[in-house]
């Protein structure tokens, strides 16, 4: 943060003191929503609860696994399965 000295009297440019001021929140944030936290900081700032909501659930969404339906992988899951059989008996 920046002083300056005006007369007598320092001051703090007022955008660098709200930034360290929010530096915290502003991390928990990142934690949180990752690449999206200025969206959040900005829905937090206008009390907007249910965009806020609607953005942790889709934060939610997107970072869980996606679980694979393919069955080609099925398929050789199964090959193994039946090979190591054959060679455990």
């Amino acid at each position: 943060m920046l002083l300056t000295d005006r007369g007598k009297i320092s001051h703090a440019i007022k955008v660098e003191f709200f930034e360290q001021l929010d530096k915290p929140f502003i991390n928990e944030l990142k934690a949180k929503y990752g690449n999206n936290w200025e969206v959040a900081y900005k829905y937090c700032k206008e009390g907007n609860v249910t965009a806020l909501h609607s953005l942790l659930e889709n934060t939610i969404k997107n970072s869980l696994p996606k679980k694979s339906k393919t069955n080609s992988i099925n398929k050789y899951n199964n090959l193994f399965e039946q090979y190591a059989k054959t060679k455990a008996a």
